[in-house]
Protein backbone atom coordinates (compact mmCIF):
# COMPACT_ATOMS: atom_id res chain seq x y z
CA UNK A 1 0.00 0.00 0.00
CA UNK A 2 2.52 2.68 0.89
CA UNK A 3 4.71 1.51 -2.22
CA UNK A 4 0.93 2.35 -4.14
CA UNK A 5 1.28 5.92 -2.20
CA UNK A 6 4.77 6.69 -3.35
CA UNK A 7 4.13 5.62 -7.03
CA UNK A 8 1.15 8.10 -7.10
CA UNK A 9 2.45 10.82 -5.57
CA UNK A 10 5.85 10.74 -8.26
CA UNK A 11 3.25 10.53 -10.90
CA UNK A 12 1.47 13.39 -9.77
CA UNK A 13 4.61 15.48 -9.37
CA UNK A 14 5.97 14.42 -12.97
CA UNK A 15 2.18 15.50 -14.12
CA UNK A 16 2.48 19.39 -12.65
CA UNK A 17 5.96 19.86 -12.85
CA UNK A 18 5.87 20.93 -16.52
CA UNK A 19 3.27 23.12 -15.66
CA UNK A 20 5.02 24.71 -12.73
CA UNK A 21 8.06 24.75 -14.44
CA UNK A 22 6.30 26.77 -17.47
CA UNK A 23 4.92 29.37 -15.04
CA UNK A 24 8.26 30.20 -13.75
CA UNK A 25 8.95 31.69 -17.43
CA UNK A 26 6.86 34.75 -17.25
CA UNK A 27 8.90 37.26 -15.17
CA UNK A 28 8.18 41.09 -15.22
CA UNK A 29 10.46 41.60 -17.96
CA UNK A 30 8.05 40.03 -19.92
CA UNK A 31 5.10 41.65 -19.15
CA UNK A 32 4.12 45.24 -20.99
CA UNK A 33 1.22 48.06 -20.78
CA UNK A 34 0.20 48.06 -24.51
CA UNK A 35 -3.03 50.90 -23.36
CA UNK A 36 -4.27 52.79 -20.84
CA UNK A 37 -7.85 54.67 -21.88
CA UNK A 38 -10.95 55.19 -20.44
CA UNK A 39 -13.66 52.94 -19.73
CA UNK A 40 -16.79 54.64 -20.03
CA UNK A 41 -19.32 52.33 -20.07
CA UNK A 42 -18.15 50.64 -16.48
CA UNK A 43 -17.12 54.43 -15.53
CA UNK A 44 -13.66 53.08 -14.85
CA UNK A 45 -9.93 52.80 -16.94
CA UNK A 46 -8.99 50.09 -18.43
CA UNK A 47 -5.56 48.54 -18.82
CA UNK A 48 -4.20 45.95 -21.52
CA UNK A 49 -1.20 44.01 -20.41
CA UNK A 50 0.74 41.99 -22.72
CA UNK A 51 2.95 38.85 -21.66
CA UNK A 52 5.56 38.27 -24.25
CA UNK A 53 6.87 34.64 -22.94
CA UNK A 54 4.58 31.30 -22.69
CA UNK A 55 3.34 29.78 -19.58
CA UNK A 56 0.72 31.40 -16.97
CA UNK A 57 0.81 33.79 -14.39
CA UNK A 58 -2.21 33.10 -11.23
CA UNK A 59 -4.63 35.95 -9.87
CA UNK A 60 -2.88 38.97 -12.26
CA UNK A 61 -4.19 42.55 -11.39
CA UNK A 62 -3.60 46.24 -11.53
CA UNK A 63 -2.57 47.11 -8.02
CA UNK A 64 -1.88 50.99 -8.67
CA UNK A 65 -1.38 53.49 -11.42
CA UNK A 66 1.34 56.17 -10.76
CA UNK A 67 1.79 59.53 -12.59
CA UNK A 68 5.39 60.72 -13.19
CA UNK A 69 5.86 61.67 -9.91
CA UNK A 70 4.83 58.80 -8.08
CA UNK A 71 1.50 59.99 -7.04
CA UNK A 72 -1.19 57.03 -7.30
CA UNK A 73 -3.84 58.02 -9.37
CA UNK A 74 -5.65 54.69 -10.03
CA UNK A 75 -5.92 52.11 -8.44
CA UNK A 76 -7.41 48.08 -9.14
CA UNK A 77 -7.99 45.23 -7.41
CA UNK A 78 -8.28 40.95 -8.35
CA UNK A 79 -10.42 40.57 -11.13
CA UNK A 80 -9.13 37.32 -12.99
CA UNK A 81 -8.12 34.25 -11.98
CA UNK A 82 -4.96 34.21 -14.42
CA UNK A 83 -3.92 35.18 -17.68
CA UNK A 84 -1.96 32.43 -20.22
CA UNK A 85 1.55 33.86 -21.82
CA UNK A 86 1.43 35.11 -25.51
CA UNK A 87 -1.73 37.08 -24.60
CA UNK A 88 -3.49 40.18 -24.14
CA UNK A 89 -5.65 40.87 -21.35
CA UNK A 90 -7.89 43.96 -20.21
CA UNK A 91 -7.62 44.96 -17.02
CA UNK A 92 -10.34 47.37 -14.52
CA UNK A 93 -9.05 50.08 -12.00
CA UNK A 94 -10.85 53.10 -11.00
CA UNK A 95 -8.79 56.75 -11.36
CA UNK A 96 -9.85 60.63 -11.17
CA UNK A 97 -7.79 60.95 -14.52
CA UNK A 98 -9.83 61.09 -17.53
CA UNK A 99 -7.12 61.72 -20.12
CA UNK A 100 -4.71 59.45 -20.95
CA UNK A 101 -3.50 60.86 -24.35
CA UNK A 102 -0.09 61.67 -23.59
CA UNK A 103 0.17 59.90 -20.21
CA UNK A 104 3.68 58.57 -18.85
CA UNK A 105 3.86 56.90 -15.66
CA UNK A 106 4.10 53.52 -14.34
CA UNK A 107 1.60 50.28 -13.35
CA UNK A 108 1.83 48.20 -10.73
CA UNK A 109 1.01 44.94 -11.23
CA UNK A 110 0.55 42.19 -8.95
CA UNK A 111 0.71 38.40 -9.43
CA UNK A 112 1.17 35.08 -7.89
CA UNK A 113 4.00 36.46 -5.85
CA UNK A 114 5.07 39.21 -7.58
CA UNK A 115 5.24 42.96 -7.74
CA UNK A 116 6.12 44.74 -11.02
CA UNK A 117 6.43 48.27 -11.71
CA UNK A 118 5.69 48.34 -15.25
CA UNK A 119 6.37 51.84 -16.99
CA UNK A 120 3.80 53.38 -19.66
CA UNK A 121 4.07 53.42 -22.84
CA UNK A 122 6.11 50.50 -22.88
CA UNK A 123 9.87 51.00 -23.48
CA UNK A 124 10.33 47.47 -24.99
CA UNK A 125 11.24 47.35 -28.48
CA UNK A 126 9.61 44.06 -29.37
CA UNK A 127 6.21 45.15 -27.67
CA UNK A 128 3.78 46.05 -30.36
CA UNK A 129 4.51 50.18 -31.51
CA UNK A 130 0.85 52.11 -30.14
CA UNK A 131 0.16 54.45 -32.94
CA UNK A 132 -1.39 57.67 -32.78
CA UNK A 133 -4.96 58.46 -31.40
CA UNK A 134 -6.72 58.88 -34.92
CA UNK A 135 -5.90 55.94 -36.38
CA UNK A 136 -8.90 54.44 -36.39
CA UNK A 137 -12.91 55.51 -36.34
CA UNK A 138 -15.73 53.05 -35.69
CA UNK A 139 -19.02 53.39 -36.21
CA UNK A 140 -21.94 53.13 -35.28
CA UNK A 141 -21.66 53.38 -31.33
CA UNK A 142 -24.03 52.12 -29.81
CA UNK A 143 -24.12 49.49 -32.19
CA UNK A 144 -26.76 46.54 -33.20
CA UNK A 145 -26.21 44.09 -36.21
CA UNK A 146 -23.73 45.63 -37.63
CA UNK A 147 -19.97 48.00 -37.01
CA UNK A 148 -17.65 49.49 -39.58
CA UNK A 149 -14.02 50.88 -39.27
CA UNK A 150 -12.67 53.40 -40.90
CA UNK A 151 -8.63 54.01 -41.29
CA UNK A 152 -6.60 56.02 -41.79
CA UNK A 153 -4.27 54.26 -43.90
CA UNK A 154 -5.05 50.93 -45.45
CA UNK A 155 -4.44 47.99 -43.78
CA UNK A 156 -2.15 45.71 -45.36
CA UNK A 157 -2.78 42.06 -43.43
CA UNK A 158 -4.70 42.72 -40.11
CA UNK A 159 -5.92 41.17 -37.49
CA UNK A 160 -9.29 42.52 -35.75
CA UNK A 161 -10.10 41.42 -32.51
CA UNK A 162 -13.36 41.76 -30.42
CA UNK A 163 -13.01 41.23 -26.42
CA UNK A 164 -15.75 41.24 -23.70
CA UNK A 165 -15.20 43.98 -21.30
CA UNK A 166 -12.98 41.18 -18.75
CA UNK A 167 -10.74 40.63 -22.10
CA UNK A 168 -12.18 37.51 -23.35
CA UNK A 169 -12.06 37.20 -27.23
CA UNK A 170 -15.13 36.40 -28.77
CA UNK A 171 -14.59 37.32 -32.54
CA UNK A 172 -11.69 37.27 -34.67
CA UNK A 173 -10.97 38.50 -38.49
CA UNK A 174 -6.96 37.85 -39.95
CA UNK A 175 -5.98 38.88 -43.21
CA UNK A 176 -7.92 42.13 -43.28
CA UNK A 177 -6.93 44.64 -45.98
CA UNK A 178 -8.39 48.24 -47.12
CA UNK A 179 -10.02 51.35 -45.19
CA UNK A 180 -13.32 50.30 -44.17
CA UNK A 181 -14.18 47.19 -42.82
CA UNK A 182 -17.39 46.06 -41.79
CA UNK A 183 -18.15 43.67 -39.50
CA UNK A 184 -21.23 41.51 -38.30
CA UNK A 185 -22.12 41.66 -34.77
CA UNK A 186 -25.82 40.22 -34.59
CA UNK A 187 -24.35 37.44 -32.76
CA UNK A 188 -23.05 38.97 -30.24
CA UNK A 189 -25.36 39.76 -27.25
CA UNK A 190 -26.14 43.54 -26.06
CA UNK A 191 -23.06 44.82 -23.91
CA UNK A 192 -20.05 46.66 -23.56
CA UNK A 193 -17.09 45.64 -25.67
CA UNK A 194 -13.73 46.41 -26.72
CA UNK A 195 -12.63 46.33 -30.28
CA UNK A 196 -8.38 45.78 -31.59
CA UNK A 197 -6.56 46.11 -34.70
CA UNK A 198 -3.07 44.89 -35.02
CA UNK A 199 -1.55 45.47 -38.18
CA UNK A 200 2.17 44.87 -39.34
CA UNK A 201 3.04 44.17 -36.02
CA UNK A 202 1.72 47.74 -34.90
CA UNK A 203 -1.13 47.99 -32.25
CA UNK A 204 -3.76 50.81 -33.21
CA UNK A 205 -6.09 52.45 -30.96
CA UNK A 206 -8.65 49.95 -29.07
CA UNK A 207 -12.03 51.47 -28.97
CA UNK A 208 -14.89 50.48 -26.71
CA UNK A 209 -18.18 49.68 -28.40
CA UNK A 210 -21.79 49.13 -26.84
CA UNK A 211 -24.39 46.53 -28.67
CA UNK A 212 -27.69 47.46 -27.96
CA UNK A 213 -31.26 46.04 -29.82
Amino acid sequence: MKNSLNTIAVLVLLIFAPLAQQAQTITCSSLCVTLIANDSINNGVAVSVSIADSGFINYPYVHQILDQSNNVIGTGSMFFFGQFGTTTQIYPATSTNTNWNNFVGTVVFVFDNDTCYLPYPCPTASTPEIENEESFTLSPNPATDLITIQTQNDLNSATIEILTIDGRTVQIMNMVRGNRIDIPTDQLPNGAYFLRIMDEEKFLKSERFVISR
